[in-house]
C-alpha cells in the first residue's frame, strides 16, 4: 500500500516539488517575496501555472483535517486523550476567551480566506487557458467555503469578507448573522459547482470537485437546519445578539426541505457508492470495512486528503503512533470511551445491555461488524507482524492485554496480580497506556510497524455514507419517514445489520446512534452534539474496561475473562460550550466584534 501510494502526489506535494524547483534554480530566489506575499507579475501574470497551483496548494493545506493530536472525539463522548489537563478542562466547560491551543482558529481560518481572496481578485489577469482558470476559481470558491463553514460552525455568525485587505483598508467589521453566513458559503458552493470537474485522475488526485462543492452545501445546509440554529433565545435566554449564532425568523421545516434537495442532489449525481454495498456474508463485513478506510480512493470518497509518510515530521506525530496502544509501541491517545462501545449494537439489532447477563458474559460476542472493524478491544488481534520479538513469550498471537491475571504464588501462599502488556501497569511504557481498555483501529494501518514508520493513509473529509445520512435526517424532520428508512437501510446492509423499521422519536434516535457509530472519529460527533442540542446528555461518566482473568477454584488461571464497563472520568456541560469564545485577542483588535455568550 505505501509504495502505490508514493506514486500519488497529492496536492501538499504539488507545492513541495515547486517550491524545491524554484529554491535550486533560481540564484535569486530567496530575494523574492514568499508566496503569501505575492507578486502580481510573478504569480498571476507568468504564463506558467506552476505558482499559481503552488499558491492554491497552500489553501488545501490550511484546511483541517482529522488525525490531529488531539482531533474532536476526545472534546466530545467517543474518546479521551489520555491525561491532558487542557482537554479536561475544555471537557468541564472551562474555556475562556483566552484559551488558546486547538479551538482557537479564528485568526488562522482568516488568513485562509485571504489567500482564497488573494486568488479571485486576481486570477483573471492571468494568460493561462480559461479552462484552467475555471478549474482554479473553482476551487478557490470550495475552499472559501470550507473555511468559512468551520469557522461557522465553531463560533457562530462572523464578518463576510470578500477581498484581501490593504494596510489602507478599515479592518473594524462586524460579524454578520448566521443566516447571511449559511448563504454565503451555499452561494460558494454553487458556484464552485458549476466551474468544477466531477472527477480528476493521476496527479490532479485530491482536488475539489463538483462532487466536493455539493457534499459541502449537504453538509451547511444540514447543519443550518438543526435545532441549535432554531433555539438560541431558548438555549441563551439572556444573549443580544440571538441572529448571530441561528434564526431568528423562518421556518426550519422548509430549512429542512432545502437541506434534503441538497442531499438528494448530491445522491442524483450517480458517480458515488457505498463501499461494497452488497457483502458476500456477514463474516466479510468487519474486513470490508476495515478495506474501506485503508484504500487510498474508492467509489465512497468524495473529497480526500493524500499525506506521504514523511508530511508527520517523524513517526511521534504519525496517528499511527499516536492513538495505538503502548505495548505495540503506540501512546495511547484517541482512546475510544467505553459509551461509544456501549452504543454499537448486538448483531440482531438490539442495544447492548449491561443488566442482560448473556450480554455482558461475553461483551464482545455477536456485536455490529463494526465494532470489530473500529475497535481493538481486550484479545482481539492488534496488528500483523506482532510485538516487538523481546515481548513474544508474553503474546506471542499480537492480542490486545489490557487486563490483570489473578495468579497463585505456591511460595508465598497467595494471589498476585499480573498486568496486560497495554495497561498502565506494563512493564512496556506503561505511562502511555491509555485509561479505556480500547484503541481505534478504524483508520489506523495495521499493516506496518508504527514504531518506526508513518501511515499515509488518507483523511477523508467527505464521503458517500455521510450524504445518506444528511439525506435521512432531512426526511425525518420533514415528515418523509419511509424515504429515511430506504437510505438508512442502505447503510445497515453494507454493515450486515437488519433493517430499521422505527418510526417516529425512536427513528430520529436510530439514525443518530447509527451515525455516531458508522461515522465514528471522522470528526462528526462533536458538532452533532452541538446541533443536536444533546450536550446535557452526551457529557457525564466516562467509561472504561475492567478486565479481570480470575483464579479458579484449582488454582489456575481463568482464560475467560470477567468484563465490565467502570467510571474513570466524568465531564460536565454547561450551554456555552454550544460554541467557542472569540479570543480576547480578536476582540481587542476589531472593538466592533460581540463574544459569544458564557465568555
Amino acid at each position: 500500500m505505501m509504495n502505490n501510494m508514493k506514486n500519488i502526489n497529492p496536492i501538499r506535494m504539488i507545492l513541495f516539488y515547486f517550491l524545491s524547483l524554484l529554491i535550486f534554480s533560481c540564484s535569486d530566489f530567496l530575494e523574492t517575496k514568499p508566496l503569501t506575499e505575492y507578486s502580481d507579475v510573478d504569480v498571476w501574470e507568468s504564463e506558467d501555472p506552476s505558482l499559481i497551483e503552488s499558491f492554491i496548494a497552500q489553501i488545501y493545506i490550511e484546511v483541517e483535517h482529522g488525525y490531529e493530536k488531539f482531533p474532536t472525539s476526545v472534546y466530545v463522548d467517543e474518546a479521551d486523550a489520555r491525561a491532558n489537563t487542557g482537554i479536561l478542562n475544555t471537557n468541564s466547560g472551562a474555556d475562556a476567551s483566552t484559551t488558546t491551543g486547538y479551538w482557537d482558529q479564528w485568526a488562522k481560518i482568516y488568513q485562509a480566506v485571504r489567500y482564497c481572496n488573494i486568488a479571485l481578485e486576481n486570477i483573471d489577469h492571468s494568460p493561462i487557458d480559461q479552462e484552467t482558470i475555471d478549474r482554479i476559481k473553482g476551487e478557490v470558491y470550495f475552499l472559501r467555503a470550507m473555511h468559512y463553514h468551520q469557522l461557522i460552525k465553531i463560533y457562530g455568525g462572523a464578518p463576510i469578507i470578500t477581498k484581501a485587505y490593504k494596510l489602507t483598508d478599515e479592518f473594524l467589521v462586524p460579524r454578520n448573522t448566521y443566516a447571511e453566513c449559511i448563504d454565503f458559503i451555499v452561494k460558494d458552493c454553487d458556484e464552485a459547482a458549476k466551474l468544477l470537474p466531477t472527477e480528476y485522475t493521476g496527479s490532479n488526485s485530491g482536488r475539489a470537485t463538483k462532487g466536493a462543492a455539493l457534499a459541502l452545501k449537504s453538509r451547511v445546509l444540514t447543519y443550518a437546519a438543526s435545532d441549535l440554529h432554531h433555539n438560541i433565545q431558548t438555549i441563551f435566554p439572556d444573549y443580544p445578539y440571538p441572529e448571530l449564532l441561528g434564526y431568528v425568523d423562518g421556518s426550519q421545516t422548509e430549512r429542512w426541505i432545502r437541506a434534503r434537495k441538497a442531499s438528494k442532489e448530491m445522491i442524483d449525481m450517480n458517480i458515488y457508492d457505498l463501499y461494497k454495498k452488497n457483502p458476500s456474508s456477514n463474516e466479510s463485513v468487519s474486513q470490508n470495512y476495515i478495506d474501506l478506510f485503508l484504500s487510498y480512493g474508492n467509489e465512497e470518497d468524495i473529497f480526500i486528503r493524500y499525506f506521504r509518510p514523511d508530511w508527520w515530521q517523524g513517526v511521534n506525530t504519525c496517528p499511527l503512533q499516536l492513538y495505538f496502544p503502548n505495548g505495540f509501541g503506540g501512546r495511547g491517545n484517541n482512546a475510544p470511551l467505553g459509551n461509544l462501545v456501549d452504543d454499537f449494537e448486538m448483531i440482531d439489532g438490539s442495544r447492548f445491555d449491561w443488566d442482560n447477563p448473556k450480554h455482558a458474559s461475553q461483551p464482545y460476542l455477536n456485536r455490529d461488524p463494526r465494532f470489530h472493524a473500529f475497535i481493538i478491544y481486550e484479545g482481539s488481534k492488534v496488528r500483523d507482524m506482532g510485538r516487538d520479538a523481546s515481548l513474544l513469550l508474553k503474546d506471542p498471537f499480537s492480542v490486545l492485554q489490557i487486563g490483570r491475571y489473578e495468579k497463585w504464588d505456591e511460595a508465598e501462599n497467595k494471589i498476585v496480580i499480573e498486568y496486560g502488556l497495554d495497561t498502565r501497569q506494563s512493564s512496556v511504557r506503561p505511562s502511555e497506556a491509555g485509561f479505556t481498555g480500547y484503541y481505534i483501529r478504524k483508520m489506523m494501518d495495521h499493516t506496518i510497524d508504527g514504531w518506526f514508520y508513518a501511515q499515509d493513509i488518507p483523511w477523508r473529509y467527505f464521503r458517500y455514507a455521510e450524504i445518506l445520512f444528511n439525506y435521512a435526517e432531512a426526511c425525518i424532520a420533514s415528515g418523509e419517514e419511509e424515504e429515511a428508512r430506504k437510505y438508512l437501510n442502505m447503510i445497515r446492509k453494507r454493515a450486515g445489520m437488519p433493517d430499521i423499521t422505527d418510526t417516529g422519536e425512536a427513528l430520529r434516535n436510530r439514525m443518530r446512534n447509527e451515525k455516531r457509530v458508522e461515522m465514528m472519529n471522522e470528526d462528526q460527533r462533536y458538532y452533532d452534539v452541538r446541533r443536536w442540542v444533546i450536550g446535557e446528555k452526551a457529557y457525564g461518566p466516562c467509561y472504561a474496561a475492567d478486565v479481570l482473568y480470575p483464579l479458579l477454584e484449582d488454582k489456575t488461571t481463568s482464560e475467560i475473562p470477567i468484563i465490565s464497563h467502570k467510571v474513570f472520568q466524568t465531564r460536565k456541560w454547561k450551554n456555552a460550550m454550544y460554541f467557542k469564545p472569540i479570543h480576547h485577542n480578536e476582540i481587542l483588535r476589531n472593538n466592533m466584534l460581540v463574544q459569544n455568550p458564557g465568555y
